[in-house]
């Protein structure tokens, strides 16, 4: 991870359930900032975590707007 990332946002595709993404996300331990507390910012799409790093399982159909959303919380320090 390079130092100057803030997080990194993964998704993929879950195998044994075709209809859903795995996403999981996660700050670089070695940037500086506050951020959002991840878990609890997944809570609201079915997930959770830690407050550095967490993951939900999001619908296929779900997954660009969700991915949006969680950008743009990464970017603003958004909190819920």
């Amino acid at each position: 991870m390079y130092p100057d990332t803030v997080a990194m946002v993964r998704a993929h595709a879950d195998v044994s359930d075709p209809a859903h993404i795995k996403l999981a996300v996660g700050y670089n331990p070695f940037h500086e900032g506050a951020g959002i507390d991840v878990g609890a910012f997944l809570k609201k799409y079915g997930g959770g975590g830690h407050p550095k790093a967490g993951g939900a399982l999001i619908e296929r159909e779900s997954m660009t707007r969700v991915m949006d959303e969680v950008a743009s919380a990464i970017e603003t320090g958004e909190k819920s």
